[in-house]
């Protein structure tokens, strides 16, 4: 049976006090406050040595004092919307109110701010990246931009997220492409190597997501990557559900595009996102929006009639963007770096192996989600195979306030759960449990 569910704070004590009393209990020093350099700002518990070192530690199950989430919803669904911490909060309404109070003195510094915190997170150099709205936009400007005419062929896997695939099926429809469809197999060299049975002499570009949003297994995208650049072929990864909770280098990955939300294991705010391109790729990708801070100075004269694009990544921003957002998907960035990246990952992929486990076997439950992509990536889908996945969510929401998110992509009738920092280890427990009724 699980632990009983976590307390609520006393009356009067905030979130981050209750969390701040419970250490009291650890040895002197261990805790302390800590600031990331760049914004001066984000407070975040150190995680003690013990809990460093065992990601089960009663420690974490503190942490989600520091998430807005009401007392009595557990929230399994962070590779959908990630929760952002209150800190993450608190540094996009300070901005809010800078602008509202003082107007939009330091856009530049926030948004080079946040780039700095993604080029950090991927290994990138800040001029391959634009500040996007999230994955979507990213891929429409890829998709768009790239020369591509009737009958091109582009390869996709079939479990891409609609977010991600859409674009290439509207502009499919526009020139006359042919989509290719590959069937994920959760064998990594068997996909490295079968996605290829379906490129031809017209195959432009190949589409595959870092980790399915369907399963949560993994993708072997350096091997892809590494192909599609011998054969002159754009290779661009959807990093919507690996960005944040997977190691990434982009440098090492060698694909020509990578693109993610800021909304999901980012923690950051929605309508953030990033594009990364190659740069020595970036004159073969089009511009198919253009206005302000697509160009410089010198790259711009209304009365010559020229627009010369900037020679790096930010030539796919345009127009007014909100300064607060972006602040805040540095802001959620640091915060994780505060915490420190590699317990973040070690943390969530503890709960989802503990889920995996219990419920691997329950009678009338079926997993989807291949045994050893827990090991890199906090998802796991699963099926009760006798009620329809709607009625499983349903339950699930309104009878024991618990978050999840239904798959229906492949036909598959199933429902995906994912586990971040705002999860406790009694929760993942409950969660078992209702598996288990709901299946017997």
């Amino acid at each position: 049976m699980p632990d009983s569910a976590p307390p609520s704070p006393p009356a009067g004590l905030s979130r981050r006090e209750v969390l701040a009393l419970g250490a009291l209990a650890l040895p002197a020093g261990l805790l302390s406050a800590h600031r990331a350099a760049a914004q001066d700002f984000v407070q975040v518990p150190l995680a003690p040595e013990p809990a460093r070192a065992d990601p089960l530690h009663d420690y974490w199950d503190r942490l989600p004092q520091e998430f807005p989430l009401e007392e009595d919803l557990r929230y399994f669904n962070t590779a959908g919307l990630g929760i952002q911490p209150y800190e993450v909060l608190e540094r996009v309404h300070a901005v809010a109110l800078e602008v509202a109070t003082t107007g939009e003195l330091h856009r530049e510094q926030h948004f080079e701010t946040a780039r700095g915190a993604i080029a950090r997170l991927l290994h990138a150099d800040p001029t391959t990246l634009a500040l996007t709205r999230n994955a979507t936009e990213s891929m429409n400007v890829v998709a768009r931009g790239l020369s591509l005419t009737g009958g091109d062929e582009v390869i996709l896997t079939s479990h891409e997220h609609p977010g991600g695939a859409a674009p290439w099926v509207a502009v499919a429809q526009e020139l006359g492409l042919r989509l290719r469809l590959y069937e994920p197999t959760g064998d990594l060299g068997r996909d490295a190597e079968e996605i290829w049975t379906l490129r031809s002499n017209r195959t432009r570009a190949i589409v595959v997501s870092h980790v399915l949003a369907t399963t949560g297994a993994v993708m072997p995208v350096r091997e892809i990557a590494a192909v599609a650049r011998r054969h002159g072929i754009w290779s661009v990864i959807d990093g919507a559900q690996a960005a944040g909770i997977l190691p990434v280098d982009v440098e090492d990955l060698g694909a020509d595009c990578y693109l993610a939300s800021g909304h999901k294991w980012l923690l950051g705010p929605v309508e953030t996102g990033f594009l990364y391109v190659r740069l020595d790729r970036l004159p073969e990708l089009r511009t198919r929006f253009a206005g302000a801070y697509a160009a410089d100075a010198a790259g711009w004269s209304l009365e010559e009639g020229r627009l010369q694009f900037l020679d790096k990544a930010s030539r796919y921003e345009y127009g007014t963007r909100s300064s607060a957002q972006v602040a805040g998907l540095a802001a959620a960035i640091e915060w994780q770096e505060a915490v420190g990246l590699e317990l973040v990952r070690a943390r969530a992929t503890a709960l989802a192996r503990r889920f995996r486990a219990a419920i691997d076997g329950l009678p009338g439950v079926e997993v989807l989600t291949p045994a050893g992509a827990v090991e890199q990536s906090p998802i796991v889908t699963f099926r009760v195979t006798r009620r329809p996945n709607r009625q499983v969510f349903d339950w699930l929401r309104q009878e024991l306030r618990m978050r999840l998110r239904v798959v229906d992509e492949r036909g598959s009738n199933a429902v995906r759960a994912s586990f971040h920092l705002v999860d406790r280890r009694p929760d993942v427990d409950w969660l078992v449990e209702a598996v288990r009724v709901l299946g017997a």
